[in-house]
């Protein structure tokens, strides 16, 4: 961990003016041909702390990289095209009296060449990295500019999504689409690879199977992205605009906190977290372990359930029904009677209180004497 105080130009100085930044560097470096990156952290009078990535140019070349770094900065800032997909440029001094020029631009997590090989993100983390990356492609496109270097080591990753942090390779295309098609086949090539963690037959370093077998590996395991990018591997020429719109038939999921570049990679460059935030899918790895086997008093809560179950049916007098139906609903709700009838009451028989025989004689009917002799009892017990 080193400290850092440098003077540089920002876009919103006066002409000429410098600011004081206040770096501290972790030691993490992301190397390239023509300038090394230093990971850290970045603060000044008029920007609180921010994680940053603090470009030292090597030789003449690295000048002129870092020269159209900031051309390219300027036009974004100046369109607000400076948001979560590209870095935001802080400051940086091209001409300096000594040492090596210098660039300072925020970062979203680190290189992506970095994450950890033998980890890819779970099907419901592809959404965001996928949408950044063609949507900051079709950014670029709008303004003319191809970025000609699309590849894990010019696109950050911070765990959720992905951001294109290198734009000294970019360039200006005024006539034909060769540039755009090709920036549009190699950001293909790497979300295959970011996705599956196989090498991809597109990319800036291609060298994987064939686009078939590729395209079908990608429809079996990660479908959605499949149909994203249907276009690419059918041989079309689609542009980052299309392959956007095509998008719209990919639920996006439901936010999750991002994974910082630390969680997934460790506070050193290159060193990988014990625990990583993030839900990834181990390559290779087989099926989850089975849960664990109950507890002795789970089984007997549950017998002594099943019992009780059983005692309440026999009470109820319900019989046992087949397993998965439906539960009884409760007692049984009389029918009311059809509109225009009566329900059917008790009545007293034919006749009554006579017994008339086959041949028209008239009798008491028993039920008569039944009551007389009722009466007559009663009146012995009251009388007595």
């Amino acid at each position: 961990m080193t400290t850092e105080i440098t003077r540089l130009l920002t876009g919103t100085g006066a002409a000429g003016e410098r600011i004081e930044f206040t770096l501290t560097l972790d030691g993490g470096e992301a190397r390239g041909s023509r300038f090394t990156g230093h990971y850290g952290t970045v603060r000044s009078a008029a920007c609180p702390e921010v994680d940053c990535l603090y470009k030292v140019a090597r030789g003449a070349l690295g000048r002129r990289a870092l020269e159209n770094e900031v051309a390219v900065f300027s036009v974004l800032g100046w369109t607000g095209g400076n948001d979560g997909r590209f870095p935001e440029l802080l400051g940086h001094d091209l001409d300096p009296d000594e040492g090596d020029a210098v660039l300072v631009h925020t970062r979203r997590g680190r290189m992506l060449a970095r994450r950890a090989s033998t980890t890819v993100p779970a099907m419901e983390q592809l959404w965001q990295p996928a949408y950044d990356l063609l949507s900051a492609l079709k950014v670029l496109a709008d303004h003319k500019y191809v970025h000609g270097a699309i590849s894990s080591t010019t696109v950050f990753w911070d765990g959720e999504g992905l951001q294109i942090a290198d734009l000294s390779t970019a360039t200006t295309q005024t006539s034909g689409d060769d540039g755009f098609l090709r920036d549009v086949r190699n950001a293909a090539g790497l979300l295959y690879w970011f996705a599956t963690g196989e090498d991809s037959s597109f990319g800036y370093r291609s060298g994987g199977v064939s686009p078939e077998q590729e395209f079908r590996h990608l429809t079996a395991h990660r479908p959605d992205l499949a149909t994203v990018l249907r276009p690419v591997y059918e041989g079309a020429s689609p542009t980052a605009e299309e392959l956007l719109a095509r998008m719209a038939a990919w639920p996006r999921p439901v936010h999750r906190p991002a994974a910082t570049a630390e969680d997934v990679w460790g506070k050193k460059d290159g060193e990988h977290a014990g625990e990583e935030t993030e839900k990834t899918h181990e390559i290779g790895a087989g099926p989850p372990p089975p849960p664990p086997p109950p507890r002795p008093d789970d089984r007997e809560d549950s017998q002594f359930r099943k019992y009780l179950g059983e005692r309440m049916k026999s009470m109820h007098g319900q019989p046992d029904r087949p397993a998965g139906t439906e539960p009884l609903s409760g007692p049984a709700v009389p029918r009311r009677p059809e509109p225009g009838t009566l329900p059917s009451l008790p009545s007293l028989p034919a006749d009554f209180p006579f017994r008339v025989g086959a041949n028209g004689t008239r009798r008491p009917h028993p039920l008569v004497w039944a009551a007389i002799i009722l009466v007559a009892l009663i009146l012995l017990v009251v009388f007595a």
